[in-house]
Formats: C-alpha cells, sequence, structure tokens
C-alpha cells in the first residue's frame, strides 16, 4: 500500500513539473513554392534544439505529431512548449523540392506560419587532405541559414541539425552533394574523418573566421588537415577514483559541432583525437545523469595543426555543494522550477562546463561548483532572465539570487459601443513579450519584461473587422481597458527598377514590435494589412521588405497617420537588382597571396539595401561575387578571432586590390570610409537615420566605428 501511495504521488509530482514546464501551442502552416502555390502532401514537423553539455552534442527532437500538407497547402501542428528548448523551428520537407524552415519565438502564442519551398537545386563539392588526395566516406553536415530572413523578422535564421537531410558521406571521388538547400540560403559545412581534424568551412588553419558558401554553389572545396592530440593524466590527490572519468575538451574559437570528449583508463590516462586547430580548455567530470560534476580546474592548452601535447596532469578537487536559493525580488518569495545553470569559468574565455538544475518546491537548487569564479544565470517563463559573475570560496554554502518576475498587464478590449472584443490579437511593444488573443469577455493577461527603458504599448487588432486599439502601458498602474476603433488598411506595392512587379517578395510592418507575421505580394506585386493602428507619439512604423534577387529594404520609416485616412496607399517600393559582379585579389603587405581567406561585401549604414554577400579567397588570393546591387559596397576581409584581424587598405575598380595586414600581433581592422573607387563616402549626416526624433529626446549618442 505505501508502495502504491508512493507511485502515486511521484505520478502527480511528475504531471505538475512537466505542466510547469510545458505549454502547449496550436500553429496553422501553410507550405508554397516560390510562386506562391500551394504544396500538397508536405510533411511538416516541429523540431526543438537543446544542446546535452554531458555528452557535449546538440540534440534535436521533435516536438508534436508530424502533420501533411492539404490541397490548400494547410495543416496543423500542435506541440508543447518547453521551456528548456533553445531553439524551435517549424519544418518542411517534400519530395522534388528544397527543405524550408521557420524559427519560432518561444513568446508567440498566436502562430500562423507561411513557408516556402524552393525548387530543388545542387550545393556540392570535394573532400580532400592537405595534398589534395580525395577522401573517401567523410561525414559532411551542411549548416543553412537564412540571414535577411532574421533581419526582417527578428527569429532563429540558422538551422543546426546534424544526422539528418542535412547530412551526407563523400563518395568514391570524395564529392559530396546536397538537394535541399534553397537558393536564397547561405551554408556552411562540417567534415568528420578518422584520423583528420574535425573541419567546420567557418574557420580556417589559423582560427581566422572565413564566410558562408551561397547555395546552389558546385564547387566547394573542403581540406582536412591531420589531426592534432591531447594526451594527460588524472592525478588524485585524496584517494579519489581516476578510472572512468569523462574528460571534455572544449575550443575557445570553433564553437561548432561536438565537443570533445575521452575517458580515462585505469590509471587516469586520456587521450583527444581529431582536434582541429585551437585552444582549448581540457576538465575531467563525472556524469550525474545529464549532468556533469566537474572534478578539476581546467588546463588550456593551445593545439596546432597535426600536433600532439602531452603530459597534461590534471588534479582532482573536491567541488563545493552549494544551495543557490532563488527568490522574488518583489516578495522575497521562494520561485519554484526555476532553471539554474552553473558555468565554470576556471581561466578560459568560455564556459566550457555546464551543471544545470531546477529549484525544488523551496526555491533551493543544489549545484556543484569547484571554489572560483563562475557564472550562475537562471530562468524561468514568468521571471527576467537572471545571469552574473559569481565568487565561490570553499566555505559557501548557501547562495541567494533574487529574480525579477515580468511584468504583468491585465485588461479587457472593447468596441466603441462596449461590446466586448472577443479572439482579437494583443501585444506589447516590449522586450520578448507573448502574443496573445483575447477570451470570450475580451479579456487578456500578457507577461512582459521592463529590462529595457522604453515607452510601452498594449496595441490590440481585430483583422475581420480592420479596428485597432492602442493604451500606454508605460506605468502600467492597473487594469486597462482597449477600445478598438477605426484603424488603417495598408496597400503597397512592390516593383524592379524597370516598374515591373515583384511577387512573392515578403513583407514586415512594425509597430516598435511586427505586426503579426510577414506579408507575401501577389502576382501583380501588391500587399495588404489591415488593423493598422495610426501612429502616435513614441510609436511609428516601419517597414522591410526582402526579395530573393534583389535588394533589401530594411526598417524603413513609414508614415501611417490619422488624417490620411483608412485605406492608405504607400508609394511603389523600388527594389534594385541584385545583379552585379565583382572580382579581386587579396594580398598582404609584402605582396604575397592571402589564400582561403573569407571576405565580405556588405552594406554602408544600412540605408543602400545591399545584401550580404560572403566569398572565400582562393589559393592565389583571388575572389569573386555575384548578386550585389550598384551602389555603395563596404568591404571586409579576413577576421580572425586569433589576431590578423582585418585589412588596412583597399583599391578599387574593375579588380579590387585588397592589402591585408601581415602582423598577427598587432589588431587593425579597414575603417576608413572610401567606397571601392578610391572616394570618400559622404554619409556622416545618416548615421542617425531611422531613429525617430522623440527616441533621441533629452538623450546623449554615441556613436561607434
Amino acid at each position: 500500500m505505501k508502495n502504491y501511495i508512493l507511485t502515486l504521488l511521484t505520478a502527480i509530482l511528475i504531471l505538475q513539473t512537466s505542466q510547469l514546464f510545458a505549454e502547449e501551442i496550436d500553429c496553422i502552416v501553410t507550405v508554397v513554392d516560390t510562386e506562391g502555390r500551394p504544396i500538397k502532401d508536405a510533411e511538416v514537423t516541429v523540431r526543438g534544439q537543446d544542446y546535452n553539455f554531458a555528452n557535449g552534442k546538440l540534440i534535436v527532437e521533435q516536438l508534436g505529431r508530424a502533420a501533411a500538407t492539404n490541397v490548400n497547402g494547410n495543416c496543423r501542428v500542435r506541440f508543447e512548449l518547453d521551456v528548456r528548448e533553445t531553439a524551435i523551428f517549424v519544418f518542411a520537407h517534400k519530395d522534388g523540392f528544397t527543405a524550408g524552415w521557420k524559427g519560432i519565438s518561444r513568446f508567440a502564442r498566436i502562430l500562423e506560419i507561411r513557408i516556402v519551398l524552393d525548387r530543388v537545386n545542387s550545393t556540392g563539392g570535394i573532400v580532400t587532405d592537405e595534398n589534395n588526395k580525395p577522401i573517401v566516406g567523410a561525414k559532411v553536415t551542411a549548416y543553412p541559414k537564412d540571414s535577411a530572413m532574421m533581419e526582417i523578422t527578428e527569429t532563429q535564421s540558422h538551422l543546426r541539425w546534424p544526422d539528418s537531410i542535412f547530412t551526407t558521406t563523400t563518395d568514391h571521388e570524395g564529392r559530396f552533394n546536397f538537394d535541399c538547400l534553397a537558393s536564397w540560403t547561405t551554408v556552411s559545412f562540417s567534415a568528420e574523418f578518422p584520423g583528420r581534424a574535425y573541419t567546420h568551412t567557418s574557420y580556417g588553419l589559423e582560427c581566422e573566421k572565413l564566410a558562408d558558401y551561397k547555395a546552389c554553389c558546385k564547387d566547394i572545396h573542403i581540406t582536412m588537415h591531420p589531426a592534432g592530440r591531447i594526451k594527460g593524466k588524472v592525478i588524485s590527490t585524496r584517494g579519489g577514483n581516476i578510472k572512468g572519468l569523462k574528460l571534455i575538451a572544449t575550443g575557445e574559437i570553433i564553437r561548432f559541432g561536438n565537443r570533445y570528449t575521452a575517458s580515462s583508463d585505469n590509471n587516469g590516462k586520456f587521450t583527444f583525437s581529431d582536434l582541429p586547430p585551437d585552444t582549448y580548455m581540457v576538465t575531467a567530470a563525472t556524469l550525474n545523469g545529464d549532468l556533469t560534476q566537474q572534478l578539476t580546474v581546467g588546463a588550456r592548452i593551445e593545439i596546432k595543426t597535426g600536433q600532439t601535447v602531452d603530459n597534461i596532469k590534471l588534479r582532482m578537487r573536491n567541488p563545493i555543494t552549494l544551495n543557490v536559493i532563488v527568490k522574488n525580488a518583489k516578495t522575497n518569495e521562494p520561485v519554484r522550477n526555476a532553471s539554474v545553470n552553473i558555468n565554470q569559468k576556471n581561466l578560459s574565455i568560455v564556459s566550457h562546463l555546464t551543471y544545470t538544475t531546477t529549484t525544488d518546491n523551496r526555491g533551493v537548487a543544489k549545484i556543484l561548483s569547484l571554489p572560483g569564479k563562475c557564472h550562475i544565470c537562471i530562468t524561468h517563463n514568468d521571471y527576467d532572465y537572471s545571469g552574473r559573475e559569481y565568487l565561490i570560496r570553499s566555505s559557501d554554502t548557501n547562495l541567494v539570487a533574487q529574480f525579477q518576475p515580468k511584468s504583468i498587464v491585465n485588461g479587457q478590449a472593447v468596441y466603441e459601443d462596449g461590446t466586448v472584443a472577443a479572439g482579437v490579437e494583443v501585444s506589447v511593444t516590449a522586450l520578448n513579450p507573448e502574443y496573445k488573443l483575447t477570451d470570450r469577455n475580451g479579456r487578456f493577461s500578457i507577461k512582459y519584461s521592463e529590462q529595457m527603458t522604453q515607452k510601452r504599448f498594449a496595441i490590440a487588432r481585430d483583422m475581420k473587422s480592420g479596428l485597432a486599439g492602442v493604451v500606454d502601458i508605460t506605468e502600467n498602474k492597473g487594469p486597462v481597458k482597449i477600445v478598438l476603433t477605426e484603424a488603417a488598411t495598408l496597400k503597397g506595392r512592390v516593383t524592379d527598377q524597370d516598374n515591373r512587379p515583384i511577387k512573392m517578395a515578403r513583407v514586415q510592418v512594425l509597430c516598435k514590435k511586427p505586426l503579426g507575421n510577414h506579408l507575401y505580394t501577389d502576382e501583380d506585386g501588391k500587399f495588404e494589412l489591415q488593423a493598422v493602428p495610426y501612429a502616435q507619439k513614441y510609436l511609428n512604423h516601419r517597414i522591410s521588405v526582402l526579395a530573393n534577387g534583389y535588394s533589401l529594404v530594411n526598417r524603413n520609416k513609414i508614415e501611417i497617420e490619422k488624417d490620411m485616412g483608412e485605406i492608405i496607399e504607400l508609394p511603389d517600393i523600388v527594389l534594385k537588382a541584385a545583379n552585379m559582379t565583382l572580382s579581386g585579389v587579396a594580398k598582404y603587405e609584402d605582396g604575397s597571396v592571402a589564400a582561403h581567406k573569407g571576405v565580405a561585401l556588405s552594406e554602408i549604414y544600412h540605408i543602400f539595401g545591399q545584401p550580404n554577400l560572403h566569398s572565400v579567397t582562393d589559393s592565389e588570393g583571388k575572389f569573386h561575387f555575384e548578386g550585389a546591387c550598384e551602389g555603395w559596397l563596404r568591404i571586409q576581409c579576413g577576421f580572425s578571432w586569433a589576431g590578423n584581424n582585418g585589412f588596412i587598405d583597399a583599391k578599387g575598380g574593375d579588380n579590387i586590390t585588397v592589402i591585408m595586414n601581415s602582423n598577427p600581433t598587432v589588431h587593425r581592422i579597414h575603417t576608413t570610409t572610401d567606397n571601392l573607387q578610391g572616394n570618400k563616402i559622404p554619409m556622416y549626416e545618416t548615421l542617425t537615420n531611422g531613429i525617430d526624433a522623440e527616441e533621441l529626446e533629452n538623450k546623449k549618442l554615441l556613436i561607434c566605428f
């Protein structure tokens, strides 16, 4: 009987805990092709990403069941939103098309998502060793991203999903190919093979940052160099067990892929293999479930290409059991089910071990820490993120952390005649707000953060009637009433420079925060958005437009004033064709070529709409770009975390010459405002472009460049 009661209580506790950590979300997904036509029978899933620090692996799991789109390209997916997932995305795929995805904000509760799938195309290349000999059977993983989409939607654009359709192996000629990458994405790759250093195309041999490749590129060359190794021994100072300990090596520069792991033998000896050049923090730990308990202070070790460093000694130390007591900063009450995460610093530039646990009913989380500096962060859906550095002494037993609760605005949305506005969208213009629908009585309750000091508004929108209401909640002294009144219907058209309509351009209208999901232009390049509240002091509107093969409109200010009427026709938004090519060569000051360096072309002051472009110099230092727009450009080359930062001169013309900094001890970056033709760029007056005058009122402005 006792066992039965204990089992029942345990089941209830697990159920309550899961309810506190998870929330069910309903999502409507529409999948279309690049012409805007619905795609039937596309498979749609929701995926959550989390990092398992104990095993040093990125874990991607499916949330909820898969769904298939109907003849209209629509489907509904339901999933539980777990606060412990670091990133969440909706993924769509069908044979004959590339993959498509959309990142989800964990604060959104109204989800209607549109995913565009491109026609199948080829992206590929070859993997060789340093002598250009093909490597057969190498594991290649693609990491696509849609950076321009992140610019206009503020959601996750990177897709890291190993051991999926984004992973393949090289054939008998060392070649690899992906047909799942949309033409508008950029992509980096990792390659793994026994005896060869783990290779990621984002970093070079000297840990310099390299550029991503454009999807559809077919001549990618990944060179895998000899692997480095670290050998050492764990030494016990008090007769502790040194057999079977987990050793973790974390690079300070190359943060992609797996952390490197090894195990100690009967004598405490260990070996790390397949290491790329980097500076590593090596630590011994033991596993406690999915948690890592650090046992030694880390050893910082630099590895060159193919180098073996041995005789590393790690001395075991006894960790401290520390009670982290989490309290509500306003009420001093304990906070239950908060996630407490400790990062041991211990001389490393980056945190290399993480121990995560959860507070109990008393608001207490027991964590294990070595004496010294550590970083403790605390997260909970109802509280602002809290993270700070602590100095842990061997005598410490308790640590009290004050946790600032999120603010809550409660209220009701009504129409002008006093009837309740049920089922209308309500949001707050604040950091990480929720988006919710009013209940049948028109009531709502929204949590938001006050970490950023700014004017805050609650906005209600009824898309069916085209009405909207706005209330200033900066003071938030009690329940508010939002009265939905006349609002604007915004209409516009996107064209090229020859006045031809651009269809399937992505349009995002912002009123401090995005107003709903982004729109797509139709066959005539037109778009329409209803229930747009009129501008008022501290509440203005902006628009972003993105179309594949064209320049980018990024948060341009638009006028939505009440005296302009109910229907506001915007001037045509004209995008420039991204059809220009640029070529050049990168050299060092002594005239030698700068081979295999990342080169980037980017926007000047974010006002010309240039797409960001990336390339890599070849063995002769040459580079080539396609897809630039006519107008001003900025060029950067050879950025490195480990020195040799940037370059010191650039001379334009049909063939661009970039002069690199050849002294790795001097950190110099090209900062002059010369264009590629050698002329000065007179754009200083535009540095405050895009900042409202009201926002600058009575404030000092610091411009850094």
